[in-house]
C-alpha cells in the first residue's frame, strides 16, 4: 500500500518492481532460475472504499493480469 501515491505513480512503483523481478535470477541445483510478477493496482476512493473492498479491486486486477498473459502491471477497471 502507497500512501500519498496517485495511480500513475503507484503504476510506476508497481513497474518497476515488476522489472526488478524479471531481471532478478536465482540458482537452484546449478541452473539459473527466473521469475515472473503479475501486479494489480487500485486507487483508494475516499467515502467508498474500505480496505477490504480497495483490495479486493485489486486482486481483481491481479487476476485480469494473469488471465491477459502474466508478467504485467494491470489497472482496476473503472466505471
Amino acid at each position: 500500500v502507497l500512501g500519498q501515491t496517485d495511480k500513475e505513480q503507484g503504476r510506476a512503483f508497481a513497474e518497476r518492481a515488476r522489472v526488478k523481478v524479471q531481471q532478478a535470477r536465482f540458482m537452484r541445483d546449478g541452473k539459473t532460475i527466473t521469475v515472473t510478477c503479475s501486479i494489480g493496482i487500485a486507487q483508494y476512493r475516499p467515502g467508498a472504499d474500505t480496505p477490504e473492498s480497495l483490495l479486493a479491486r485489486a486482486d481483481m486486477a491481479l487476476y485480469r493480469a494473469k488471465n491477459e498473459g502474466r508478467n504485467q502491471v494491470v489497472e482496476e477497471l473503472v466505471f
